[in-house]
């Protein structure tokens, strides 16, 4: 196998968070059946730890001073291949690109274009905003991923902002079926190669971190981990938990993560009198994380949008009775009634409802649902199964 096939170029707008674990258990399976990963991304290199190879571009987002700079780094970066360069720009201006975005699409591909790769992959559907033609011009295939903040919020705010991409999309991946009828929609044609590849998680974590032993305080513990933002649906948590606690029950809430509606939460944690109850734990350690996901006794995850959510996975790879929302993907990655509780979204008072039942549910029943989870996990969402499936997109 030549260099160019065996090289995937996978492009994003910065290097993944530490919580974007699908990226970090893309590039461990790729690379270990062989193939050279290469992320292209604009800003820094801080995060890419988990990527051999980085080649760091264009980035709007840095002081305006640094701009001249960066404009000309990338062109003598585009004069290395004059010929892409050229060719890039009569395509562009082919799909009535204004000269402004002509030029924008050219300082965006510079860092990529001088490549030579089998597979261009968009990480989300915004990453190809722009680079539509770029693969074609270095000889690669172009795939794109879709997630649910570029599928279901992105096209909301800019209709028609994937007109140009999807016509030029060879291979479509996508993590649930509720984003992939999302992309139909929005004018994906039915007739592209897609393929469905979900989120996977280590199975050896639930040897790693062993469950600590039974508090016996009378605590019903809940947990979630996300980012503070409006996505997670966090204020209907909290007016459930309120609602539960006018009941009586006795329990904490755990919430690992941070964000911009870190304030907003601090407000409603007040304002509903679960000062005591509600902790804000901030960014944690995955070791801190897994230690706190393991003491949990029920995983919340009770989001207004989310594409399918790995977080989730994990708790149910630990035994916790996961409790989540009907949001998108979440459905598929929880089986109603069999690996743990769908409730509807925006319903504080039926997920109130919901936590109740499952508190009054017969251990022994909750026991069969727990080890049911786990297992489903460990047999369909396994590294090994994902690892096999991305050859497969890669390959087939």
């Amino acid at each position: 196998m030549s260099i160019q096939k065996q090289r995937i170029g996978i492009v994003l707008t910065k290097p993944p968070a530490y919580s974007e674990t699908f990226f970090r258990n893309k590039v461990e399976v790729l690379e270990r059946a062989g193939y050279e990963v290469i992320l292209f991304t604009g800003g820094k290199r801080k995060g890419g730890g988990h990527f051999k190879h980085i080649s760091v571009g264009f980035d709007i987002q840095r002081p305006r001073w640094q701009l001249p700079f960066q404009m000309i780094w990338a062109t003598c970066r585009l004069a290395l291949s004059p010929r892409r360069a050229l060719r890039l720009f009569k395509l562009n201006q082919a799909d009535d690109y204004t000269l402004r975005d002509n030029i924008a699409s050219l300082m965006n591909a510079a860092h990529i274009i001088g490549y030579d790769l089998r597979w261009l992959h968009f990480g989300f559907a915004l990453n190809a905003i722009l680079l539509e033609n770029l693969a074609r011009v270095t000889g690669a295939r172009m795939a794109v991923s879709i997630r649910g903040f570029d599928i279901s919020i992105i096209p909301l705010k800019s209709p028609g902002v994937y007109k140009r991409v999807w016509p030029k999309v060879d291979r479509l991946h996508y993590i649930s079926e509720a984003l992939y009828r999302k992309a139909l929609a929005d004018g994906l044609p039915a007739t592209t190669s897609a393929m469905k590849i979900e989120p996977a998680v280590d199975a050896t974590m639930f040897d790693r971190f062993p469950a600590p032993p039974p508090a016996n305080d009378g605590l019903t513990r809940f947990l979630t981990i996300g980012r503070l933002t409006w996505k997670k649906g966090y204020p209907h948590v909290l007016k459930a938990l309120q609602l539960l606690k006018a009941e009586g029950v006795r329990f904490t809430y755990h919430i690992i993560g941070e964000g911009e509606e870190l304030e907003e939460l601090l407000y409603l944690r007040s304002t509903f009198g679960l000062q005591e109850e509600v902790v804000l734990t901030g960014k944690q350690s995955h070791r801190e994380t897994m230690s706190l996901l393991r003491g949990s006794d029920i995983y919340l995850q009770y989001s207004v949008q989310e594409g399918f959510c790995n977080a989730v996975l994990e708790a149910q790879l630990m035994e916790k009775l996961c409790i989540v929302s009907d949001a998108e993907g979440l459905p598929e990655n929880v089986l109603h009634g069999e690996t743990g509780w769908v409730v509807e979204s925006f319903r504080p008072d039926l997920l109130h409802q919901r936590i109740l039942d499952v508190l009054n549910t017969d251990p022994g029943d909750l026991k069969r649902i727990r080890t049911a989870a786990s297992e489903r996990v460990k047999k369909q969402f396994s590294l090994e199964v994902q690892r096999e499936n991305f050859i497969r997109f890669y390959e087939a």
